[in-house]
């Protein structure tokens, strides 16, 4: 049965009035938002979708309604009330903000929202989206971390490379992390965001795979839904994100680690946490993405729909139980298909075309055949005409 609002009657029976309308903002091309959107429809919600430009979510049969937002770069005020114009405007109950700037600014807005904003207290969420506080929360948790600093002039001076040079959130700005080979180009790339106005950290490069456990909280931060992945190839290398990962059997002790980490952050809804697991085993946590993440068609395809069931808790209303299937695969087709050609072994390559059939993936869904070539196409266009500009 669809997720409806309700009310009680005068004899104490409840009665269902309409299925639930949601809102997901992002910043225009976001995969996660698509894959959010198809989620929470496949759930029976009513979804909209808002950006600063025509949105790849709002293309998808899952949307309803798009709504044009002010970009948050522009005028992050204008933004925010936009927002709530839209959430009031199209009768919205919750709103899916699905990148830390936004999420950041909507929170401190959040008293003029007309509708659930599903994200824990503002200095919590501040907190959690902070990589050095990360790493000091997960120490108190027993959970290993990379060896983590400000990147000061003087840090960056005596640190061991290569290395990673990162922003303390992705909240702070259009920044990266990013692997750098020596001293200076840790100081510019440090130097640069901090010119953009973020506090630029300084990590040590971790050899491992990346493994990420997925969850939703409830407000008591007790987990309800888990999946886990592993990512059998990334991009950019060593840096980037999953280009071809495979559900594996929950580790239960890692997982254990993620639920007192959760307890102590005090954190509620949708989250990923990162880890490296070096060659001596151990799992070191890395990032905490405390909203929709890139290879969520992963754990939706293999049976935990992680969207509906942030929505269903934010809203108080039952969330069913869902189990995990392993060996369930996902693929970012373009970025393997770049990983593969990189790395340059032909069977890489045979081995990304191959995969694509039996992959969940974020665009292509059987239903909306047309929407990822056209996507692709449109993509095309706007790297060769900007390619021709440049030239």
């Amino acid at each position: 049965m669809p997720p409806a609002t309700n009310c009680l009657k005068s004899d104490g029976r409840v009665r269902r009035l309409r299925p639930v309308r949601a809102l997901l903002i992002d910043e225009g091309r976001d995969r996660a938002s698509l894959v959010g959107a198809r989620a929470l429809a496949a759930d029976g919600w009513t979804v909209g979708c808002a950006a600063g430009v025509r949105s790849l979510a709002s293309r998808s049969r899952a949307c309803d309604a798009f709504h044009l937002l002010t970009p948050l770069a522009s005028d992050p005020e204008r933004f925010c009330a936009d927002v709530a114009a839209a959430m009031s405007d199209g009768d919205y109950e919750i709103v899916f903000p699905t990148w830390e700037a936004a999420t950041s600014a909507l929170s401190a807005y959040r008293s003029h929202l007309p509708g659930c904003f599903p994200f824990p207290e503002h200095d919590v969420l501040m907190r959690c989206f902070d990589k050095s506080r990360l790493a000091e929360a997960a120490q108190a948790c027993g959970i290993a971390s990379p060896l983590t600093a400000p990147a000061t002039p003087e840090a960056i001076a005596g640190w061991s490379y290569p290395a990673l040079v990162k922003p303390a959130s992705h909240a702070e700005g259009f920044y990266r992390a990013t692997l750098v080979h020596d001293a200076q180009s840790a100081r510019d790339y440090a130097q640069a965001i901090a010119t953009a106005g973020g506090r630029p950290l300084i990590q040590e490069r971790i050899e491992g795979s990346l493994v990420a456990i997925a969850f939703v909280a409830d407000r008591q931060s007790q987990l309800l839904t888990v999946s886990q992945q592993r990512a059998e190839l990334t991009w950019p290398r060593g840096v980037g994100v999953t280009a071809r990962g495979v559900t594996e059997p929950p580790d239960r002790a890692l997982i254990e680690k993620v639920s007192a980490l959760v307890a102590h952050l005090r954190w509620w809804g949708l989250a990923q946490v990162q880890f490296l697991r070096g060659a001596d085993g151990i799992a070191r946590v890395i990032d905490f993405n405390g909203r929709y993440y890139g290879s969520m068609a992963l754990a939706i395809n293999a049976g935990v729909n992680h969207p509906a069931a942030w929505a269903r808790t934010a809203l108080e209303m039952p969330v069913p139980q869902m189990s995990q299937r392993d060996g369930i695969r996902y693929q970012w087709l373009t970025r393997d298909l770049r990983a593969s050609v990189m790395s340059g072994h032909p069977t890489q390559i045979a081995r990304a075309l191959a995969c694509a059939p039996r992959s969940a993936h974020s665009l292509y869904v059987p239903s909306e055949p047309m929407l990822a070539p056209r996507f692709l196409a449109s993509q095309l266009r706007r790297s060769l005409a900007r390619r021709l500009h440049l030239a």
